[in-house]
């Protein structure tokens, strides 16, 4: 068996109680609503005092803040299209070790309720421990097997261009703006029919229009980006034309990033190449497996490391 002396330099993974485009798009509304009714007291106050606000609430009250909260939805979808879709420039690297999880784009249900938050496919690989600085690299954050030391292992992320998922970025782009649209036609409704009699009365019309507008801005979203879905094709990730699984050793070279999305751990994004070099001995342990087993059993790797 060889396991090392020196520990990995490990962080413990944080899973959130509730799921982070939820507490993101939470936020941006949130905001949203309390803008539109701080808008509301200062429209009612203007037209009390002196009727300087007079025309400012009502339908086109309800218009402008529906608008606002239109325009701030469109921000949060081209935010995560961007994060998902545009390419950032990082370290050429390779790593080598075995496949330990697959995660492919729309495993959870707020990819499927939110599908401009689906990831690409993640492919998780237990590294072998001369890889370990590559992990390290830049004070990064590092995910590893929970076994104790000397067997804990350190595991890379390794995301695979997803066709599918920037596709479904794109639908929920085009679907956003015409859920946009008519969530400002709904919220001026809401406002014209409430109206601004009392100050109370004035931040409910505004708050509700805005609320109106993002829920159709987002359901907007949600239908484009699932047609956009259901017409590109679903792929599992491979190599060699070989679809790759767990267990399999492997070899990856891509470009390394230290991603928020991850934790501030360092990832391949997105994965240019890789070889497979056969499977892990069903002898060895598994679930988790550790590097002191793969040192061994998988000592030439396609990375030109001497």
């Amino acid at each position: 068996m060889a396991c090392i002396e020196r520990r990995p330099r490990c962080g413990a993974a944080n899973s959130p109680a509730i799921p982070e485009p939820i507490t993101r798009i939470g936020s941006v509304i949130g905001i949203i609503a309390s803008i539109a009714g701080a808008a509301g007291g200062v429209i009612k106050g203007l037209e009390t005092v002196g009727g300087i606000g007079v025309g400012l609430g009502g339908a086109s009250g309800g218009a402008i803040s529906g608008g606002l909260a239109g325009i701030a939805v469109i921000i949060i979808v081209g935010i995560y299209a961007f994060d998902r879709c545009v390419g950032t420039k990082g370290l050429r690297e390779c790593v080598a070790g075995v496949v330990s999880e697959i995660v492919q784009d729309f495993t959870e249900w707020t990819e499927e309720l939110f599908p401009f938050t689906a990831m690409h496919d993640r492919v998780d690989v237990v590294v072998k421990s001369r890889y370990w600085d590559v992990l390290e690299d830049g004070q990064a954050k590092v995910f590893c097997t929970e076994e104790e030391p000397p067997r804990r292992s350190e595991i890379m992320r390794n995301y695979f261009f997803t066709k599918r998922v920037c596709d479904t970025m794109t639908g929920a782009q085009i679907g956003v703006g015409i859920g946009a649209v008519g969530g400002v036609i709904a919220a001026a409704a809401i406002g014209a029919a409430i109206g601004c009699a009392t100050v109370i009365l004035c931040i409910f019309a505004l708050l509700l229009a805005a609320l109106v507008a993002a829920v159709a801005a987002l359901v907007g979203a949600l239908i484009g980006g699932q047609i956009a879905k259901a017409i590109s094709d679903d792929t599992s990730p491979t190599s060699g034309g070989q679809e790759i699984a767990v267990g399999d050793l492997i070899t990856i070279h891509g470009n390394m990033v230290k991603r928020e999305f991850d934790e501030n751990a360092n990832v391949m994004w997105w994965v240019s190449s890789s070889s497979l070099s056969g499977t892990a001995p069903t002898s060895i342990p598994s679930n988790p497996f550790s590097y002191c087993e793969i040192d061994d059993v998988f000592t030439m790797d396609s990375c030109s490391r001497g």
